[in-house]
């Protein structure tokens, strides 16, 4: 029986980044949504949907807290083999089809789908000046597509821009800038 020597594991770039996206909410988004939930509720009251109301409830309050928590900085290294994830197991570029980026809230992300169920797809930010450098060492393992936004990011994108949630920051202007 023959041994195959294994190719040693060599780091190829690495970077700090938040471990998730993290965008504060101010006061006018949480007295928005707590309105739409308490209005959402009594209707669903009327119906007698006491378990959908505790779920909707419990979601607004996970949103809370990841958006007034700020994530913590891990280290994210790109190797020949893979890539690790602050303290996470190797993910090997063979489990990953293809990848994308994307820009949210002012920061890059780069996003990848897997071949596995469990993560399908996953993400996590790249600082804007190491973007091309990181993209060109993915291009080598796995091939970039650009992703035309999914049924829910359409949706959601659609939602915000009928009912948003935040002010942009010019109370008091009309569409024409008047």
């Amino acid at each position: 029986m023959e041994v195959l020597a294994s190719k040693e594991e060599k780091t190829i770039f690495s970077w700090k980044a938040a471990e998730r996206l993290f965008h504060k909410r101010d006061r006018e988004f949480w007295t928005t949504a707590i309105t739409i939930l308490i209005l959402v509720s009594l209707i669903l009251i009327l119906v007698k949907e006491f378990f959908f109301i505790a779920a909707l409830v419990a979601l607004v309050f996970v949103y809370y807290a990841l958006s007034s928590v700020p994530p913590e900085e891990v280290t994210i290294r790109l190797t020949n083999k893979g890539f690790h994830f602050g303290d996470l197991p190797r993910m090997d570029w063979e489990v990953i089809l293809f990848f994308w980026e994307k820009k949210q809230f002012g920061q890059e992300q780069i996003f990848f789908k897997t071949a596995l169920r469990f993560p399908g797809e996953f993400s996590f930010i790249v600082p804007e000046e190491s973007l091309e450098k990181v993209k060109e060492i993915l291009s080598r393992y796995i091939p970039e597509r650009e992703e035309s936004p999914r049924f829910l990011d359409k949706t959601s994108k659609w939602l915000a821009e009928k009912i948003p949630l935040e002010g942009n920051g010019e109370k008091g202007k009309t569409k024409n800038g008047k």
